[in-house]
């Protein structure tokens, strides 16, 4: 080696070693609790919320330079926000030797969250603080990771809530210029992949969820999402554009082959049916809040399934019972079977009565179709039917989510040509329906049924209105 090559190694081995002594005596030199103010307040305007450092504030060298933080708070109308028991925040080396401290990476270890939505349909992490014009800080993040969080949230005018276990979570390039609006989503852009334990509700729970972000102006690609569901296994991908002034929504779902059995336990219990079921869906939204994304939602959503069995109820029998048809409940089986997740929904906390303390034996549910189409936030019934060994049962009517009502919702048992025997209604509220009483357009007993049919296929075009003409063909 030259003298001259060992005089550069030399002399940058010097200069080396001067920087890192000079990052050590600034290290050593600078009481952190000094900036405990200024960072406190830098985070607030970045995210327009309280943010508190209650814990101890420290120095470390490993991976990389870096300032530790415990017991990090976050409020915002009056709630607590977010609660991160110990944080890491990558430093720059050269703003610090100017006595400046600028972070390129953030990390949070066991972070909680925790969003509400109040009566009035606010958030609690909607910004308290009114823009007076003056830019909030940018955002410049290499990295912003999460190691073992949680998330609770609770709706205080619907009672839902949700929580998600064991949540981790790495975002790269994270940007977004100074805006007057913190928490707006406009211009921002990171890469991002996730993934959680379980998100459990009253009701359901999701495992296994891992997805995949690419974000750039504001315009989100989460693609793919992969979760299972009721022993059945989802995939997906959505579009959030926040872009514009109003915001877009899209999305594809797919669960396949779920187990029947998982499902009636969650959402109805007492209830015992078995069989694998595919539900397909894809909407799109646009709104600034969820009452104008409900409102807008348009799309299309369907649940087919074959060779189902229902225990505990012998549909053919109850149906062809006349006596005993005038107090069997059709749309039990409209909410369970026809209307699937849709109808569980819609009847939320109905008992289900008919079917669990039905009559001994089982039912074979040959085929099942539910094809909806949604505009506007209301559910149409598009191709809604099921056969039995015996016999097809067919729905007509809507759902309006935004207004919590049932839209002239009709179940009715049809014959080979799609005309209906036996009607039964269901209106009124979702979370409290008026079920009218079974109208019997013609007896289901005896020779009668039979003299009816003859007599109405002798008239032009049938002699009935069709109330069905789905795919789903009648039983041999």
């Amino acid at each position: 080696m030259s003298k001259t090559w060992k005089k550069f190694l030399i002399a940058g081995g010097s200069l080396g070693g001067c920087l890192l002594l000079a990052v050590l005596a600034v290290v050593l030199l600078v009481d952190l609790n000094s900036y405990r103010s200024q960072l406190e307040a830098r985070a607030s305007d970045a995210l327009g919320m309280e943010v508190r450092i209650a814990g101890h504030m420290g120095f470390g060298f490993w991976p990389g330079l870096h300032v530790t933080l415990a017991d990090l708070q976050v409020r915002n109308r009056g709630t607590e926000l977010a609660v991160v028991p110990k944080a890491r925040l990558g430093i720059e080396m050269w703003p610090l030797l100017r006595g400046q401290i600028h972070f390129y990476s953030i990390w949070l270890l066991e972070p909680g969250f925790f969003i509400e939505r109040s009566a009035d349909g606010t958030f609690n992490f909607q910004s308290t603080m009114p823009a007076d014009g003056a830019p909030s800080s940018s955002i410049d993040l290499a990295a912003l990771s999460i190691t073992g969080g949680s998330l609770h949230y609770l709706d205080r005018k619907s009672g839902d809530q949700f929580t998600v276990e064991t949540l981790d979570l790495g975002l790269s390039a994270l940007r977004q210029p100074a805006q007057t609006n913190a928490v707006s989503r406009q211009n921002l852009s990171f890469a991002a992949s996730g993934s959680c334990k379980e998100i459990r509700g009253k009701q359901w729970s999701l495992s296994k969820v891992a997805f995949t972000i690419d974000g750039k102006d504001g315009v989100f690609e989460v693609n793919p999402i992969t979760l299972s569901l009721f022993g059945g296994s989802g995939s997906g991908d959505l579009r959030l554009d926040y872009s514009q002034a109003i915001p877009t929504y899209q999305g594809h779902f797919r669960l396949s082959e779920f187990h029947l059995e998982e499902t009636l336990r969650a959402l109805a219990p007492g209830l015992d049916a078995r069989g694998s079921l595919d539900f397909t869906a894809e909407v799109a939204g646009k709104g600034k809040d969820i009452s104008e994304i409900e409102r807008s939602i348009t799309g299309r959503a369907s649940l087919l399934g074959e060779n189902l069995t229902l225990h505990g109820q012998d549909l053919d029998m109850e149906i062809s019972r006349y006596e005993s048809s005038q107090h069997f409940n059709l749309v039990d089986l409209t909410a369970v079977f026809l209307a699937g997740p849709i109808g569980l929904a819609a009847t939320k906390g109905y008992t289900f009565a008919s079917l669990v303390n039905g009559s001994e034996g089982s039912s074979e549910i040959r085929t099942l179709v539910s094809i909806w189409t949604l505009e506007d936030g209301v559910a149409h019934a598009k191709d809604v039917a099921m056969a039995t060994r015996k016999n097809r049962i067919a729905l007509t009517g809507g759902i309006d989510f935004p207004n919590q009502q049932l839209v002239a919702m009709t179940v009715a048992v049809v014959d080979a040509q799609g005309c209906a025997t036996v009607e039964q209604t269901i209106n009124g509220p979702l979370q409290k329906p008026v079920v009218e009483r079974p109208n019997f357009l013609a007896s289901l007993a005896g020779p009668a049924i039979n003299l009816f049919q003859k007599a109405r296929d002798l008239l032009p075009g049938g002699g009935c209105k069709i109330f069905y003409a789905g795919s789903v063909t009648p039983p041999n």
